[in-house]
């Protein structure tokens, strides 16, 4: 009943606050750091990804970790798209706008999927969902306050941006 419970809010509110959808706990927020913005190697990607190959795909470095991007994607500090797909990230607490989403035709249902990974060698949370067209999906790893989000217009987007997650690799502190 919980989880019903959190879908009518949904769809009278018609936004998704993924931490109470998913049972949560709140946490206190952690301040919001002046990270820098992101560089990309020319050297290929390291990471392991089971059942895709990263091998053409590029690095991109943050001060706080790395991930691998397939190529066509295109941007710079801390957004990057592929034509209407874009990935975000950032440090601290995630913005209001990174952490509620879609305002929209309220008759379509939600698919909402929520689940923990191990990605280069620590915890993260991930989560896809659907609301009509648009999918979102997003990683965050609570211990080291560092999230990544995406927008896509299909599920096979949605799973490369999943993909692009599974590629972090957070640096030693």
């Amino acid at each position: 009943m919980e989880r019903g419970r959190h879908l009518r809010a949904l769809l009278l509110g018609g936004a998704v606050t993924l931490n109470s959808c998913a049972g949560g706990q709140a946490s206190a927020p952690a301040p919001v750091s002046s990270a820098s913005a992101s560089t990309v190697a020319e050297s290929g990607c390291h990471a392991e990804v089971r059942e895709v190959d990263v091998s053409s795909w590029r690095t991109v470095a943050t001060d706080r970790f790395s991930f691998c991007l397939p190529p066509g994607w295109s941007g710079n500090g801390r957004s990057w798209r592929k034509g209407s797909a874009t990935l975000a990230w950032g440090t601290g607490e995630r913005p209001p706008s990174e952490r509620s989403a879609f305002t929209g035709k309220m008759e379509v249902s939600p698919t909402f999927r929520r689940f923990t990974e191990q990605i280069g060698g620590r915890m993260a949370e991930l989560w896809r969902f659907q609301f009509g067209p648009e999918h979102r999906s997003g990683a965050e790893w609570s211990a080291e306050h560092t999230w990544m989000v995406g927008t896509a217009e299909d599920a096979s987007t949605a799973d490369l941006q999943l993909a692009i997650f599974r590629t972090v690799r957070l640096h030693a502190r």
